[in-house]
């Protein structure tokens, strides 16, 4: 039996690449392989119902602690203290080469190209390691460009997302083969939806500036139909929430809902709906799946990874993702003229199905992990990590810093 070691990037089910890839860690298992995951430690409203699907799958998960998981230029926090942040670093990485000892791992895998550590420690290990990468190099992960390289150097092999980013990373690195892999969401399509009494506009995902829901709430203005419920389903960021509060208190828009993350927003979905997804950009696009598995009209935008979707399945066409008056029209298009979209819907919902399964989802994953080199993939680059940025007494100093600062404030509770 084969011991595989996951990096995962956040520990929660509330994005595509933790939700698809659990269903890569599922086909695993039914032929044969033991799982352990680790994830960055920390308190989540998101973090129990993620450890419970750990421990339901009988996935061994480990939590490690640090204060940022991913590198210190990527999203997700800012880190003051570089010197203090690379001793974490390598404490982590050494704390996932114990792991990967003590449970006789064959084989890591990065799941996103934002997670790094987990490579260096295989590479120390003498362990082969496998990166999956699931976004484009623009926007908020344009950062990782000047990364490029280390991930081919760190990578036994690197898969990608199917079509538009699997393209780009082949120009990128063109002198590593990168294999595809399509994004698999378990979804078990109702055999009926609930039932609505008046068609809405219901939107699913995070509420953040990647996503796009301002260019929604515009042209849901421009609609002009307030009589037609907009309802966004998903958690949010504050600043970007606040900014969509402001456009809603500002334009007197009175029929639209936020219901916050749910466990299964499909179940507050009615066959009434319309599903309409503006994100700027997409990897791959796992909800727009989930609203054609449950043969619901979906308006989408026109972003590479939605674009993936919709060529790899033959599905109807996409709006500019720039443009808000050619969502304005989908959206009055596609109430004018409901029932012949929703029979539209039914015909893709039984075409998808038919061709989306985890098996062919994967299967470069799967062969490569049967079939591929078991040769460990040691690099300088990961000793060169190790020695550089934090000295031995370097790191003496900030050990004897954060001892003062913890005796300071017990003495100031004791006065």
């Amino acid at each position: 039996m084969k011991n595989i070691l996951f990096i995962s990037p956040t520990g929660t089910l509330d994005n595509g690449a933790e939700l698809s890839i659990i269903q890569l860690m599922a086909l695993l298992q039914e032929k044969g392989y033991r799982i352990i995951n680790v994830v960055q430690d920390g308190a989540s409203q998101f973090r129990s119902d993620y450890e419970k699907e750990m421990s339901s799958r009988g996935i061994t998960l480990y939590s490690i602690s640090l204060a940022k998981w991913w590198w210190p230029e990527a999203p997700g926090g800012i880190i003051n203290d570089m010197e203090t942040a690379t001793l974490e670093y390598q404490n982590a990485i050494f704390r996932i080469k114990d792991i990967i000892h003590e449970e006789k791992i064959d084989l890591v895998i990065s799941n996103t190209v934002n997670v790094f550590l987990g490579a260096i420690a295989a590479s120390l290990s003498n362990t082969p390691h496998y990166w999956l990468i699931h976004e484009f190099p623009e926007d908020e992960f344009s950062y990782y460009k000047t990364k490029i390289p280390f991930v081919a150097e760190m990578s036994n092999a690197i898969f990608t997302v199917d079509g538009n980013l699997k393209e780009v990373w082949q120009k990128l690195v063109p002198d590593k083969e990168i294999q595809g892999f399509i994004p698999y969401t378990r979804v078990t399509p109702k055999k009926e939806l609930s039932q609505g009494e008046k068609t809405r506009f219901v939107s699913i995902g995070r509420i953040n500036e990647r996503k796009n829901q301002l260019a929604l709430l515009k042209a849901y203005h421009q609609l002009d139909r307030q009589d037609i419920e907009l309802c966004f389903i998903g958690p949010w960021d504050d600043e970007y929430k606040n900014l969509c509060d402001e456009y809603i208190q500002k334009n007197s828009l009175m029929n639209v809902q936020f219901l916050g993350y749910q466990n299964n927003p499909w179940d507050l979905v009615t066959d009434k709906d319309i599903c309409v997804f503006p994100s700027k950009t997409e990897t791959f696009g796992l909800v727009y799946i989930e609203a054609v598995l449950n043969g619901l009209p979906v308006i989408a935008s026109d972003n590479l990874g939605h674009k993936t979707v919709q060529q790899l399945f033959k599905l109807p066409r996409l709006y500019p993702a720039a443009e808000i008056t050619q969502l304005k029209q989908q959206m009055a298009d596609s109430l004018e003229i409901f029932n012949d979209k929703k029979v539209e819907a039914i015909y893709y919902q039984s075409h998808v199905l038919k061709r989306y399964a985890p098996e062919v989802a994967y299967q470069n994953i799967v062969a490569q992990i049967e079939d591929g080199d078991r040769q460990a993939n040691q690099s300088m680059q990961a000793i060169e990590f190790l020695l550089t940025g934090v000295t031995r007494k370097t790191k003496l100093e900030i050990l004897g810093r954060k001892l003062s600062q913890f005796l300071t404030r017990i003495r100031q509770r004791m006065e």
